[in-house]
Formats: structure tokens, sequence, C-alpha cells
């Protein structure tokens, strides 16, 4: 048995250098992808800031007078306040296509397989600029509705 072990069995292999070896390791492989942003995903990205685009017009054409109602509001469950919190209910509907924007980017992030970063980081910045507009609408209906609570 122990010669077994110590007998070569047939030549042994060559310590000279393999083909793969004499290759440079610093030479790049093949051309870089092209991580530049893909049509497919700009047009979701314009079709979905459109629609939001909508809703923050609508939402900044009842702005001013919802403001004028709330601050013209009188004592709860009064004629006036009634009306402001009415006003307040149509602004806040009006925000639903920023919101449904806001939900469909995400679901772009979420949803796919990334394949180009920067398919993600054109997602990821529409929903920047949106999440800062949508805070901000929030902001106002928080301190508009704490303004007409008894």
């Amino acid at each position: 048995m122990l010669a077994a072990c110590a007998a070569p069995a047939g030549d042994p292999p060559s310590l000279a250098k393999r083909p793969a070896e004499n290759i440079d390791p610093r030479l790049p492989v093949g051309s870089p992808p092209d991580y530049s942003e893909t049509a497919a995903i700009a047009a979701q990205i314009a079709v979905i800031e459109s629609n939001a685009a909508d809703g923050i017009a609508a939402f900044e054409a009842v702005r001013g007078p919802t403001g004028a109602r709330i601050a013209d509001a009188g004592p709860t469950n009064s004629e006036s306040w009634v009306s402001a919190v009415e006003a307040l209910s149509r602004l806040e509907a009006v925000r639903r296509p920023l919101v449904t924007a806001l939900a469909d980017l995400d679901a772009l992030v979420t949803d796919s397989e990334w394949v180009n970063p920067a398919d993600r980081d054109a997602v990821q910045a529409a929903l920047e600029r949106l999440a800062s507009i949508d805070a901000e609408q929030a902001g106002l209906l928080e301190r508009w509705t704490a303004q007409l609570q008894p």
C-alpha cells in the first residue's frame, strides 16, 4: 500500500506556463456595458411625471380658494366650517395623480429586474423630485386639517 502512494503513475504534470497564464490580467475583457438610460424606462417616467404634473397643477389651482375658505372658517359645525372641510377634502382628492405617480415609480423600482443602473437612477431621481412636492402638499394639508380641528 505504501508503494502505491510513492510510485508516480505516468508522466507528472508540466510546471510550464499554461496559455491562460500568458494573458495580462490588467487588460480589459470585452467592451464595457452601455449604462445609458433606456428609451422604454425614459418613456414610462415621462408618462408618469406628466400625470403627476396634472395633479400638481390641479392642486395649485384649488389651493388658493381652499386656503381662503379655511381662513374664513367659523366655529366647528358652522356653515363656513363645513364649507372649509369640504374644500379641504377636494384639495386632498386632486392630489391623487401625484400619489399614484409616486406609487407607479415605486413599482418600477421594486418590480423590475434592474439590468441597467442608469434606469434605476433615473427612476430614483424622478421619485425624489415628486416626493419633495408630495411632502410639501401633505404638510400643508396637515396644517390646514389641524387648523380646522375643534
